[in-house]
């Protein structure tokens, strides 16, 4: 991803447009506050970033829509983005156009056509970041979280706050939760995670699950089995029968097959009728048992019932609204083309299968709307049900314990029924053991097959993790990190900065670059000086990028620097550029480090692209060639100059 024309809309026809060359180092040169470091928000906000952060003035006073079209190794995409009525800090209505080579659209033909949600994944596949997923270590709390292109531009971006700032390294590192993300996503982005890391952990996690079914089924067929092959549990059936007199007397069975034999017989007993309690109360009180009983199971189904339903509502409920939003874009077409339906809104090619009309869009979202209020009406209504039919439940179950209490009484008054319904219950519990028993045993004799799947689960649980293992990020990340610490130990000689005859390293869990010395370990914020800051977050950005373009990896091939000479240049002094304002030992240092973006740039070109707003505006052929050119071909020089031309400001005035 390069950026070739950023690009603002204001009334009527007016546009202004700076184009970019990909490839090569950009230069826009101008006097503060003519607009130089609203570049960076202006393009952030066509990105995707959630708020517009211009600056509030003369910009956001006269920009309608902001735009901005990039270059892929195959296809364009021009993103234009409305920017934030008076009051807001955003706006919903992005549009999108993709083609093999693209023009500037006019503004009549910008309509929301995408949502800003969507930009994240269209550009994360357009750079072809591929499924990942890095999962915090044990014992930590964090969700697992997936890089995707906006953890991308923490490392393409350096706003004027941030070039030289001693503490913090990468574009809104200081931002809730914007540090760690740069930490968990920055292996994946070095090459360190492999690309199929994320199919190989969902495997692992399958197979650890498939284990821990396979050793659950082994561990019942094992209780169900006894220690003897399933016979010591059936012998002490046998012998419980036995005494409780369901079985005859005899030997005792010596093979399974033979103690299932001597157990059937002990399935046809039936419950003895215990003694008839004298009077009617017993009756009437077994009839009202069954009663309410019976009422108990028809309120439990009917909640059941009734909260699937309520379940299903807010569902449904989720699902239509979501749906509502998205058919609510259709207001946002004012007076379709004729074959609107038959033409992509984004790419404008032609489509197999025509697309609905704006009309039948409508259609749809009125029958949506309606039907979400008739289930929001009904809502309450449901909920009351449940509530009511909760209440009437534990009054029912409160008088069937009352009932049954009574039932207690009345044979606690008859020892002879009371002794005949604990027999009852003792030879029913025997029988019921049997019962199981007799029922797995066909299932359970022999367990080997389940110790087998067990074993073999447990084998590919081992082998998935030791393909992790294998291709860890710990053991990789090391040695990516040590190549790209050489590489800053170079930038920095040929930078002159101090420290540079040290072992110098990325430190990525604090995110900072440190020199290790033979005093101990020197971090950037001690080593001091306005220039020291600058240069070394220009080694660190651009090590890291030599290493993306390297190794082909899915960051966006650009760096948008904001004001990098600003320990130079005093904000007093800086309104023509010129070198003659400054000392002669920051004269060469600067014009170094122009030298030095060249060159580092021309060794990666084609495939990276630098961008630099700044005061200095060099007198030398060399400088002069990267200042950018307008679309008239003057060079974009911003002193009396400014990112919003003065004659936007005249014809505003004159109304």
């Amino acid at each position: 991803m390069q950026i070739l024309d950023i690009v603002i809309y204001g009334e009527g026809d007016r546009l202004r447009r700076l184009p970019l060359r990909p490839g090569v180092l950009n230069i826009i040169t101008g006097a503060s506050k003519t607009g130089k470091s609203s570049l960076i928000q202006i393009v952030e906000y066509c990105l995707g970033r959630g708020e517009c952060h211009v600056p509030a003035g003369v910009i956001t006073d006269n920009a309608r829509w902001y735009g901005l079209r990039l270059e892929f190794p195959t296809k364009q995409i021009f993103i234009a983005r409305r920017a934030p009525e008076y009051g807001k800090k955003s706006s919903t209505q992005v549009f999108v156009r993709v083609g093999t080579e693209l023009g500037i659209p006019p503004q009549e033909e910008l309509a929301a056509n995408v949502t800003k949600d969507s930009l994240s994944p269209l550009l994360s596949e357009l750079v072809s970041i591929s499924p990942n997923l890095n999962i915090p270590p044990e014992g930590q709390t964090r969700d697992p979280l997936s890089a995707n292109i906006r953890h991308g531009f923490f490392l393409t971006f350096q706003e004027q706050s941030e070039v030289a700032n001693p503490t913090l390294l990468f574009h809104r590192q200081g931002e809730f939760g914007t540090a760690q993300a740069i930490k968990d996503t920055l292996p994946y982005f070095l090459g360190a995670v492999p690309e199929d890391r994320l199919a190989k952990i969902n495997e692992h996690r399958e197979a650890k699950r498939a284990l821990t079914l396979a050793e659950k089924k082994f561990k019942e067929a094992e209780m169900l089995r006894g220690g003897g092959g399933g016979l010591s549990v059936g012998l002490s059936l046998w012998a419980s029968a036995e005494e409780a007199g369901l079985l005859p007397s005899g030997p005792q069975p010596q093979t399974l097959d033979a103690l299932r034999d001597a157990l059937r017989p002990a399935l046809d007993w039936t419950p003895a009728e215990p003694p008839a309690i004298p009077g009617d109360a017993m009756a009437r009180l077994e009839k009202e048992k069954s009663r309410l009983i019976a009422e108990m199971r028809s309120a439990q189904d009917q909640i059941r019932a009734a909260r699937e339903c309520y379940d299903g509502q807010k569902g449904y409920q989720f699902e239509a609204t979501q749906q509502r939003a998205r058919l609510a874009f259709v207001g946002v077409y004012s007076q379709p083309k004729e074959d609107a339906e038959s033409v992509c809104p984004i790419c404008e090619s032609s489509l197999e299968n025509p697309t609905p009309t704006a009309r039948e869009l409508e259609r749809s979202l009125a029958r949506v709307s309606q039907q979400l209020n008739t289930v929001v009406r009904e809502e309450p209504r449901l909920r009351e049900f449940i509530d009511k039919t909760e209440g009437r439940l534990t009054e029912v179950r409160q008088q069937l314990s009352d009932v049954r209490g009574q039932m207690n009484a009345l044979i606690a008054q008859q020892p002879d029924v009371g002794q005949q319904l604990l027999s009852n219950a003792r030879l029913g519990r025997i029988v019921g053991g049997i019962d199981l028993y007799l029922s797995s045993m066909t299932f359970t004799m022999d367990t080997s097959g389940r110790q087998q799947a067990v074993e073999e689960a447990r084998q590919r649980v081992e082998a998935l993790q030791q393909a992790l293992n294998e291709t860890d990020s710990e053991e990789m990340l090391p040695s990516i990190l040590n190549i790209i610490g050489q590489r800053i130990a170079t930038y920095a000689k040929d930078l002159g900065l101090e420290y540079s005859g040290n072992a110098l390293r990325f430190d990525l869990p604090n995110l900072q670059v440190v020199a290790d010395t033979d005093q101990g370990p020197v971090p950037l914020r001690r080593m001091g000086s306005g220039a020291n800051w600058v240069g070394y977050h220009l080694a660190v950005h651009f090590a890291l990028h030599h290493w993306f373009v390297q190794k082909k990896r899915p960051v966006p091939r650009f760096l948008f620097l904001d004001q990098p000479t600003q320990v130079y240049y005093p904000q007093d002094l800086d309104a023509e550029g010129s070198l003659e304002v400054l000392d002669e030992d920051d004269r060469e240092a600067v014009k170094h480090m122009f030298r030095w973006l060249v060159d580092v740039t021309e060794e990666l070109t084609p495939h990276f692209q630098v961008i630099v707003t700044d005061h200095a505006d060099l007198d030398e052929d060399w400088f002069q060639e990267h200042i950018i050119r307008g679309p008239d071909g003057s060079p974009e020089r911003w002193r009396g100059k400014k990112l919003i031309p003065a004659s936007w400001l005249d014809e505003k005035k004159k109304q």
